[in-house]
């Protein structure tokens, strides 16, 4: 007897092979839903008003899922995703001194052949690209974890630029809407 799959078959089939292990049901519905829509033509820009809380990681997913409506490969909705969430986590765990709310923005744009995102936090100066490098060190009790999210950003990234400009910190990072990428570039300007 042959079985037709399903988009969310397919789907969780991508995801185990790929080696993702959390990824909410919810998810791989929305993204199965949206798989037999007609794409829509890219917007000039999306931008999205975040608070510091961990309450809003919630908004990370959809923001990176909103990408599908556009046609943009499922590994690089994935990576974004991935890197937005890590930028988004540093920065309401390092980035302010006191518990107020402050609002990161999040500005995506999508080009023919690459997505650019912008992020920007009003905590204090801090260009990640300075940053000391990860260093995994050569045994486990040697091992720290310091720097391994902006090592994981700037591995995922295809480019990833920093300024601070008005009192804010603005991380640029793009991901290329083709499948190999192999020029990496990041850049600093203060």
């Amino acid at each position: 007897m042959q079985q037709e799959l399903s988009s969310t078959s397919i789907l969780y089939f991508f995801a185990a092979i790929n080696g993702l292990v959390i990824v909410s049901a919810t998810a791989f519905k929305y993204i199965a839903a949206s798989l037999d829509k007609k794409p829509q033509a890219y917007p000039k820009e999306m931008v999205y008003n975040l608070k510091n809380s961990v309450l809003e990681l919630d908004r990370i997913m959809a923001i990176a899922h909103e990408l599908e409506r556009y046609r943009v490969p499922i590994e690089v909705i994935f990576d974004v995703n991935l890197i937005l969430d890590e930028i988004f986590t540093n920065i309401i765990t390092h980035a302010y001194s006191d518990r107020k709310e402050h609002i990161i923005q999040i500005r995506q744009k999508i080009e023919e052949t690459r997505i650019i995102v912008e992020v920007h936090d009003d905590g204090r100066e801090f260009n990640p690209l300075e940053a000391p490098a990860f260093n995994a060190g050569k045994t486990i009790e040697e091992m720290t974890l310091d720097g391994l999210g902006i090592h994981l950003i700037a591995h995922l990234a295809d480019s990833l630029k920093y300024r601070r400009a008005d009192g804010k910190n603005i991380l640029t990072f793009e991901k290329s809407l083709e499948k190999n990428t192999e020029e990496k570039n990041t850049e600093s300007k203060n």
